[in-house]
Parts: C-alpha cells; structure tokens; sequence
C-alpha cells in the first residue's frame, strides 16, 4: 500500500524554514503530499507537493521562529497527509525543534549561543527491566538529570528506547548519541556497524534534542 515510511527534518537557520525529505513507500501514481507545521495550534508553515516517486524535498518557512534549547524546549508540531483526488492513503504526525549547533574553536554554539555542557554519563540501568525501562522509570531518570543540575547526557555505549529521547526532546536535555563497542574487530564487524549505525541516525536523526553523534 501507499504509504509514508520515512521522514526527515532540518532546522534551516539561513532560510528560517524547515528541510524536509520525506520518503514515500508504494508508490506508481500521482499523490499529493501536504505538509503543516503548527506551533501550539496555530499553523506557522505549510507546503503542498505533488510526488509521483518515492521520495519529496522541499522547505517550509516560518511565520514564527521559536529556538528550543533546555531552557525553553519549544517543539513544532507536523502533520503530513498523503492523498490523491480520490483517496487518502496516509496521515502521520511528529514533532520537531529549530534547533542549531556549530564548531568555533573550542566553542560549541547551540543556536549561536556558547554553551558549556555540563553532561552525566547515563548508564541506562533500571531497577526492574536492567536495561528496558518503563515509562515512570524514564520520566523519573530524566527528571533527575534535570534536578541534579545536568543540561545534558552522554549516551554511554546503548542506543536507548526511543521514548527516552522523546523525553529529552520535551524536557529539554542535549544527548550525545552513542554506538556499543564492538568486542571482535573484523570485517564482519566492520560491515555490520556500519550498517547498524546509519540506520540508527536514520531513526533518530529527528530527535532534537541529540546533538552529537559518536560512532
């Protein structure tokens, strides 16, 4: 079936927009894709395309432009609606943040502001699961970063459960995304985390609150 399978989203600091590539799965006739970015319910940006492919890419600016960082974790909210003249194949929705980070120097400039990180490194051990956590023991181990006077993690050798970073994105915490090490290096290893790697940015490169990727 038509299908919407695979979204990517950029903060365009230059423009004052939005990037997206969006990814369309089933496809073989003419579609149209509409996009709607809303923040707190009021429609900020809007973009109509027509795709007889299997992939989208264009640029939404915006009315309003509200930077998210851990103080204020501003997210926009997106809808995408997948039809032709006769039939809707798809909607999906998501959330995403106008986020910006450079390198100058030794400065890290999260949306060209110096930011000094202060980061715990997060284990991502749980009482009752080890490693697989419920949503209370999330919320409670983000909010403790917080408490404790943390504005972000170090994500140490896991790649965490999605909502964890969903939380983060809400929150307002900045992670460094990290790879397991491997324990045999060989071209088998090579191969496989490689592969496994690109797909995990693929998965979470729309979190915005991750902000370093470490392989």
């Amino acid at each position: 079936p038509v299908h919407i399978e695979r979204l990517k989203m950029t903060a365009n600091e230059e423009k004052k927009a939005f990037d997206f590539e969006t990814r369309i799965a089933g496809t073989g006739i003419l579609c149209t894709l509409k996009t709607s970015v809303y923040f707190k319910g009021t429609l900020v940006g809007e973009n109509i395309t027509k795709i007889n492919g299997d992939k989208a890419i264009y640029s939404i600016p915006l009315s309003e432009v509200h930077y998210w960082n851990v103080d204020t974790p501003d997210l926009y909210d997106v809808k995408y609606e997948l039809y032709n003249s006769s039939k809707q194949f798809d909607v999906v929705t998501s959330q995403i943040g106008f986020r910006t980070i450079k390198i100058d120097g030794n400065k890290i400039l999260i949306n060209n502001k110096n930011t000094f990180l202060r980061l715990a490194l997060e284990q991502g051990y749980y009482r009752k699961g080890i490693y697989t956590a419920t949503m209370d023991e999330l919320i409670e181990e983000v909010n403790w970063i917080k408490r404790l006077g943390f504005n972000g993690i170090r994500m140490h050798q896991k790649l965490e459960d999605e909502r964890f970073y969903y939380l983060c994105d809400l929150m307002g915490i900045y992670v460094w995304c990290e790879m397991p090490s491997c324990y045999d290096f060989n071209q088998d290893t090579v191969d496989n985390t490689i592969r496994e790697w690109k797909e995990a940015i693929r998965q979470y490169y729309n979190h915005t609150s991750i902000i370093v990727w470490t392989p």
